[in-house]
C-alpha cells in the first residue's frame, strides 16, 4: 500500500505551481535584438576579463558601467528586463541562440581577419626573401663583364 505522504506531497506540488507570478513587462523594455547585443557584450567583457585579468584592469574600464552607458540603461531597467526574459523559457531559449549566433559570427571574424593577417606576413615575407635573394645575386652578368673588361684596359 502506498505510503499517504506521498499523496500529500503530491497534491501540494501541484497546488503551489497553480499561481506562479510572471515578472511583468519593464519600461523601458529591451527588445529581442537589444537584450541579446547587451548580453553578447557582456559575455565578450567576461571573456576577456577570464583570458587577462590584470591587462583588462589596467584599462581602468568597468564593465557594468560600460554597458549602461553604451545601451543607455541602468541596473534597475537591465536586471527587470533580464528577469522578464528569465520568467518566459521559451523566449530566453530564444534569447540565447540568438546570442551564440552573434557570438559564432564574431568567432568567424575574428577568425577570418586573422588569416588574412598570418597571410599577409606570410606574402610580406616571401618578398622580402626574394628583395634580400636579389641583392645577394650579381646583377646582370655582361655588366660584371663590362667591369672586369674596364679593370683589365685601365
Amino acid at each position: 500500500m502506498r505510503n499517504p505522504w506521498h499523496i500529500v506531497i503530491i497534491l501540494l506540488a501541484l497546488h503551489s505551481c497553480q499561481n506562479i507570478e510572471r515578472t511583468e513587462k519593464p519600461d523601458p523594455f529591451f527588445g529581442e535584438d537589444k537584450m541579446s547585443d547587451i548580453l553578447v557584450d557582456m559575455y565578450l567583457i567576461e571573456g576577456t576579463q577570464s583570458i587577462n585579468r590584470r591587462s583588462f584592469l589596467n584599462t581602468g574600464i568597468k564593465p557594468d558601467s560600460f554597458l549602461y552607458d553604451k545601451y543607455g540603461m541602468d541596473s534597475l531597467s537591465y536586471q527587470k528586463n533580464f528577469y522578464y526574459y528569465a520568467d518566459r523559457a521559451d523566449e530566453y531559449v530564444q534569447l540565447l541562440e540568438l546570442v551564440q549566433t552573434k557570438l559564432e559570427k564574431i568567432k568567424k571574424d575574428v577568425l577570418e581577419e586573422g588569416k588574412l593577417k598570418v597571410e599577409e606576413q606570410r606574402l610580406k615575407d616571401s618578398l622580402k626573401r626574394m628583395k634580400d635573394k636579389n641583392e645577394k645575386k650579381p646583377s646582370d652578368s655582361l655588366i660584371q663583364l663590362d667591369k672586369k673588361l674596364l679593370k683589365v684596359d685601365a
